[in-house]
């Protein structure tokens, strides 16, 4: 039951028990991967999981090995709240808890809503939510600053954007951006930047500022355009030439809504604004 298949990012709540850990992916609207780590040994596992419906029957299945792989579960229902507890079977589990089965570690998770529309090159973008942590002047370049920015993947990462002429250190310390997080990392005066902060520009760029997810929002949040599905690529060069193609029809609209081609971006809880109307870069 193990496999190599690679975790996406948009990311489901976590509950843990003990000091195991079991993070929860969610792979499309009907699968998801288990990932273990830190699990007591047992012979067997046995994975339980169902709705959190108390009239839906658990399904449930047992495997050899989960230290440190990777367990998918499919045939799923989209949109729908889950709760997957993992077990270790056999005599070791009467040492915690006297009994044939010893619960290890439990997860609740949400499957992704089913995606609607077509597909276009606006589809490759991993457009997520992000908040700043830290922001620093860069060292070697007096028009860029260093920025950690929370996306909800348990460690932040580094952006570095040219934000130095429009934005101080504290309007941007932990304000909430649109991050463009699939592009090819690169390096940038010395420091790898793995990702793009998306902001708003007048026509003549002298007014430039972050665009601003809708009040509510979490870091890790899918930013979606409506009628697209979503579709992304993994971070490299097939992600920056569908920017690349998007990129001159970003815009903020005459209501200061982010949108591409007059399609406007959004979260689940509402539009991503700017205070500008202009281009998006």
């Amino acid at each position: 039951m193990r496999s190599t298949l690679p975790c996406r990012r948009e990311r489901p709540s976590l509950r843990m028990q003990n000091d195991a850990k079991v993070s929860v992916a969610a792979l499309s609207p009907t699968s998801i991967s288990l990932v273990s780590s830190d699990l007591a040994s047992f012979p067997l596992y046995r994975v339980r999981y169902g709705t959190d419906s108390t009239s839906a029957p658990l399904a449930s299945f047992v495997f050899t090995s989960m230290q440190g792989g990777i367990c998918r579960l499919a045939g799923l229902r989209p949109d729908t709240d889950y709760s997957v507890m993992v077990y270790g079977v056999g005599e070791a589990a009467a040492a915690h808890e006297g009994g044939s089965e010893a619960l290890l570690a439990s997860a609740a998770f949400k499957t992704p809503r089913q995606e609607v529309g077509e597909v276009g090159d606006i589809s490759r973008l991993d457009m997520r939510v992000g908040r700043i942590s830290s922001v620093e002047k860069h060292p070697d370049a007096d028009s860029l600053y260093i920025e950690q920015i929370d996306l909800g993947e348990g460690e932040p990462r580094t952006i570095v954007s040219g934000l130095v002429k429009y934005c101080s250190p504290e309007e941007l310390q932990g304000r909430d951006v649109i991050v463009l997080c699939n592009l090819k990392p690169r390096m940038m005066r010395g420091v790898e930047s793995r990702g793009m902060l998306m902001r708003a520009s007048d026509e003549s760029k002298t007014t430039v500022e972050p665009l601003r997810p809708p009040e509510g929002s979490a870091p890790g949040d899918a930013v979606r355009v409506d009628g697209y599905q979503r579709q992304p690529y993994q971070p490299g060069d097939r992600a920056n030439r569908a920017f690349e193609k998007v990129a001159s029809k970003l815009r903020t609209d005459d209501q200061l809504r982010g949108t591409y081609d007059s399609a406007v971006m959004s979260t689940e809880r509402g539009p991503c604004t700017a205070t500008i109307e202009g281009r998006i870069s």
